[in-house]
């Protein structure tokens, strides 16, 4: 899984890195918000560790940008300050997990094999929708008279635009 870390303690940032990559994953570690901020711009990430206090930009701020890829990266934020309204705001804007600092490496790792589960089945799911060709009103048959019907569905599903099929 592309993950991308970051922390400004590197005495954190180093081991944690260590431990994803030794789980297979392939990591990106930053240390400052604006460099984050970028690099989440020129780069899709599967999964963002991020700590709330940054220099430069706050974790609730790469949160938001990581949860507006297409697919949205899943979120895993942490703090050494954790306070209930950070968490509250964190998860509102779409945060898997809050870990308040100092926490075990374990539990860490369990989080992320969980947001790696949940992008397999993501996948799976969009996989098994591309085979049965998109997005379908759940109609079933193979007959002129339901693809017809499918085809006007599907014509006024791409204006956005309601409809009533009686």
């Amino acid at each position: 899984m592309e993950v991308l870390l970051v922390e400004d303690e590197k005495t954190l940032a180093i081991p944690l890195a260590d431990a994803l990559r030794d789980e297979g994953h392939h990591v990106t570690m930053l240390h400052e918000g604006p460099a984050a901020l970028a690099w989440l711009s020129e780069h899709p990430c599967e999964l963002l560790i991020t700590d709330v206090r940054l220099p430069g930009a706050d974790g609730i701020q790469l949160l938001e940008r990581a949860r507006k890829q297409d697919p949205p990266a899943s979120c895993l934020v942490m703090t050494g300050y954790a306070t209930v309204e950070q968490a509250v705001a964190a998860m509102k804007q779409g945060a898997m997990s809050y870990l308040q600092k100092p926490f075990p490496t374990e539990a860490l790792l369990s989080l992320v094999r969980q947001a790696d589960e949940l992008r397999s089945m993501r996948d799976e799911i969009r996989r098994l929708r591309a085979e049965a060709g998109g997005e379908t009103s759940g109609l079933s048959g193979q007959s002129t008279q339901v693809r017809d019907l499918q085809g006007r569905i599907d014509a006024a599903a791409s204006w956005h635009a309601a409809a009533l099929i009686s």
